[in-house]
C-alpha cells in the first residue's frame, strides 16, 4: 500500500468510501459506547467459567509460544457415543493482533451442559506472526484436536468448527484446506471479514502486508469450503456496521449459490463487541444452529 495509506484526501478508494470512512466501517469500537466494558465482561465471565468448569489448560499443539489449547469436558453425557462426546473447536477473534483463548472460556459451560467438549486454541498474532502462518496454525490446531481430543473425552469423528471475527476468517481458511476440512463436520462463522480487499485501503491493517496475491489466498470469499455439503451458519450482529453486514451477506450468498447447506443469521441487538456472547447463550439462533448441527451428526 502507498505510504499515504493513513491519510484521507477525500477521494473514494473502495465501494465509494474514503479511507476514513472505510476505517470507521471496520473499527468495531467506533460506534459502541464504552467499548472496554465488553472486554472486561468477557474476561470476568471467563475467569468464573474456568473456576466452575476445570479443564486442561495451555496444552501445546505447536512450537510457537501461543500455540496452546484449553479443553473443557462435557458434564452432560447425553450425546456420548462409546464414551466420547462431540467437540466444538472455537477460534477467537481480536483483529489478528489481540486477545487469546482465555477471553472466551465463558462459552464452555453452556456447551458442557449441552454434552459437548469445548476446545479453544490461541494462535500467533501480528506483527510477530504473519497472516499466512496464523492460517497454518489454526489448521495445525485442528489436527491436534483430531489426534488428542479422545484423551479429554471428545470424539474426533464429530468435530464442529466455530470462529468469531478474525477467528472466523482463519476458520474459513481451515475449511478450504482439504487435509483439515475432512475432519470438520459442520461450521459456524460469525462477524468476520470474508473478503480482505477493503483492509488494503484504510490503513488500520498495514501490518498484514495485503496485496493482490494475499487477498486472493487468504480470503474465505475466494476460498470456499472444500466440502460443498458441509452444514454451515454465517452469523452477524444486527447492529454491526453496514460493511460488516455486507461481508456476511455476500459470503453467505456465495455459499448458497454453490448449493452449500448454509444459514444466514442476523442476531438482534448485537454489535461486534457483544456478538461473541451468542456462542454462550442457548436462546440465540447461532447457539441453536450449532446445537442442531451437532445433534444431526451420525
Amino acid at each position: 500500500m502507498a505510504a499515504d495509506a493513513h491519510a484521507d484526501d477525500g477521494q473514494a478508494v473502495w465501494r465509494g468510501m474514503t479511507r476514513a470512512q472505510l476505517a470507521a466501517q471496520y473499527n468495531p469500537q467506533v460506534a459502541v459506547p464504552d467499548p472496554a466494558r465488553y472486554g472486561r465482561e468477557n474476561r470476568e465471565t471467563s475467569e468464573r467459567a474456568r473456576a466452575e468448569l476445570p479443564g486442561a489448560l495451555d496444552l501445546p499443539y505447536g512450537p510457537g509460544p501461543r500455540n496452546r489449547f484449553d479443553v473443557f469436558p462435557a458434564r452432560n453425557r447425553s450425546l456420548e457415543r462409546k464414551g466420547l462426546a462431540p467437540v466444538l473447536v472455537f477460534v477467537h477473534g481480536g483483529g489478528w493482533r489481540t486477545l487469546d483463548k482465555s477471553v472466551y472460556s465463558f462459552i464452555a459451560p453452556a456447551w458442557s451442559d449441552a454434552g459437548v467438549v469445548t476446545a479453544l486454541p490461541s494462535y500467533g498474532l501480528l506483527p510477530e506472526v504473519p497472516l499466512v502462518r496464523m492460517i497454518d496454525e489454526v489448521r495445525e490446531a485442528i489436527g491436534w484436536v483430531v489426534a488428542h481430543v479422545r484423551e479429554h473425552g471428545g470424539d474426533p469423528g464429530r468435530i464442529v468448527l466455530a470462529g468469531m471475527s478474525a477467528g472466523a476468517q482463519l476458520s474459513g481458511m481451515a475449511l478450504a484446506h482439504a487435509p483439515t476440512a475432512r475432519h470438520v463436520r459442520a461450521a459456524a462463522l460469525a462477524s468476520s471479514v470474508f473478503d480482505l480487499e477493503p483492509h488494503r485501503w484504510h490503513g488500520r491493517h498495514d501490518d498484514m502486508g495485503l496485496d493482490d496475491a494475499l487477498v486472493a489466498a487468504a480470503s474465505p470469499f475466494h476460498n470456499l469450503p472444500c466440502d460443498p455439503a458441509l452444514p454451515m451458519s454465517v452469523s452477524i450482529g444486527a447492529d454491526e456496521t453496514p460493511e460488516m453486514l455486507r461481508q456476511a451477506r455476500d459470503y453467505h450468498a456465495k455459499l448458497a449459490a454453490r448449493g452449500q447447506p448454509s444459514r444466514l443469521i442476523v442476531e438482534p441487538g448485537r454489535h461486534h463487541l457483544n456478538m461473541g456472547r451468542v456462542f454462550a447463550e442457548p436462546a440465540t439462533e447461532t447457539f441453536r444452529a450449532i446445537a442442531q448441527a451437532i445433534a444431526a451428526l451420525d
